[in-house]
């Protein structure tokens, strides 16, 4: 699975490291299967769910979809300060390259009076739907799959995107755009993460540009290394 892949890195990593589940039974799942004791499950409570009415499509999955946004957003806002000297959210979907985390955390050095740290996201700037008035198009949607979080002010961020998850979703209760006019209110504790922290390659190019993280579903962290032929379980320091 995605996520048995990254708690795998996780453990060759040595750093402690929160798995936020929904309820008791994903608790334990993750509890029995967690490959080393490091990794610790953590049920987020209910009180952290906003309660707002979802528009479910007629199978569903505008609902379901709603629901993992929330969960995800709610993670984040109820964790900010988890870990003394920053904490790093990952979607399921990442690769860690094992040998390279102390590099990764240290990004949390140049933060300044930063507080949350994010990559910009140019895909949707000439979709008209995503324009937000009063933004401008030189501030950019940001990936939220990645998100590194320092501070009190953290919390404060985190809590105001989740707010606005509720009141104010994107097309099919997306969390980007939410994001985008959060980070635009608090541009001032915006860090920009240099780009080589993470790459979304679905190419061997991965091995080109010195990436910290690879995101991108394992199926096609897979297929990219049966393309090259690679006969080993790794590709330029990950194991997808």
């Amino acid at each position: 699975s995605e996520l048995g892949a990254l708690l795998h890195d996780v453990c060759a990593t040595g750093y402690p490291c929160r798995v936020v589940v929904a309820d008791e039974s994903e608790f334990d799942i993750v509890e029995e299967r967690r490959p080393c004791a490091h990794i610790e499950p953590w049920v987020l409570p209910r009180e952290w769910i906003p309660q707002v009415q979802t528009h479910s499509a007629r199978n569903g999955t505008h609902e379901n979809h709603q629901r993992v946004r929330f969960h995800k957003v709610a993670s984040l806002a109820s964790n900010a300060q988890l870990y003394e000297g920053g904490t790093i959210y990952l979607d399921n979907d990442v690769s860690l390259k094992r040998s390279h985390a102390k590099e990764l955390f240290a990004v949390f050095d140049n933060f300044g009076n930063r507080s949350i740290g994010f990559n910009k996201d140019w895909t949707n700037r000439a979709n008209p739907v995503h324009q937000v008035a009063g933004i401008p198009k030189g501030f950019p949607e940001r990936n939220g799959g990645v998100c590194f979080m320092l501070g009190s002010e953290a919390s404060t961020i985190t809590r105001d995107w989740l707010d606005e998850l509720a009141s104010n979703p994107g097309p099919g209760g997306t969390d980007q755009m939410p994001l985008r006019r959060v980070l635009w209110r608090h541009r001032d504790h915006l860090f920009d993460l240099p780009s080589r922290v993470q790459c979304r390659c679905r190419k061997e190019s991965i091995c080109e540009n010195g990436a910290l993280l690879w995101h991108l579903h394992r199926i096609y962290r897979l297929d990219v290394l049966r393309r090259v032929g690679n006969a080993s379980v790794s590709m330029c320091g990950f194991v997808p």
